[in-house]
């Protein structure tokens, strides 16, 4: 059983569902950001120094999205104008996200130090991505103090393979991945699947088919 589940991207799609199991947000660092398997690395490899970093904050397409470039992770825009620095309250809105930001990293880091089991789920649309996968797992076991924790990695049905065996690392098939432009509209029971293979230690609603 796990006491803690933790979305660590690469999109909004995992918070979708763990909003719909709990009923709820789960609050996370990664949950609605874009994180690729590089940015994820880095982050926890380096442990999260330096973001949100002024000079690294730039407009992401339309700018619903700011893109923090020293570790190139995607995060939805606190500020008033597609260009930040377009926002008379530029510098306040900056301060109170970071304090937000860090008050998420240190949830984050709870689990490296704690009793209970974390299952950490990352849904990825790469291909032949085990060795990422791997490289995540290891960035995440170097900071726990125990294995007491799972890196769950979901791919298209396509991409299955057999189970790869890696401790702390588990890899599991979704019949389709959602869609970027709606990343709430997951595969339920696939998501189920999953969730039931690592049990929540608490109550969850399953959606029943």
């Amino acid at each position: 059983m796990y006491r803690r589940y933790v979305s660590l991207g690469q999109n909004c799609e995992v918070a979708f569902q763990f909003r719909r199991i709990f009923g709820t947000d789960s609050s996370s660092f990664f949950s609605w950001n874009v994180t690729n398997f590089e940015a994820a690395i880095r982050l926890i490899d380096d442990d999260f120094e330096g973001i949100l970093q002024e000079c690294n904050l730039e407009r992401h397409a339309d700018g619903r999205m700011v893109r923090d470039k020293g570790y190139d992770y995607l995060f939805h825009s606190p500020f008033a104008t597609p260009e930040p620095r377009d926002d008379p309250d530029f510098a306040a809105t900056l301060t109170r996200w970071r304090e937000r930001t860090l008050h998420l990293v240190a949830k984050f880091r709870e689990a490296y130090r704690a009793p209970w089991r974390t299952a950490y789920f990352y849904v990825t649309d790469q291909a032949a991505c085990r060795s990422r996968a791997v490289r995540l797992r290891d960035a995440l076991r170097a900071r726990h103090e125990a294995d007491n924790f799972v890196l769950v990695l979901l791919q298209d049905e396509g991409m299955r393979e057999e189970p790869w065996g890696e401790p702390c690392l588990a890899n599991h098939y979704l019949q389709r991945l959602a869609p970027w432009h709606d990343a709430s509209d997951g595969h339920v029971s696939s998501y189920d699947r999953a969730f039931r293979a690592h049990p929540f230690d608490g109550a969850v609603a399953y959606a029943g088919y």
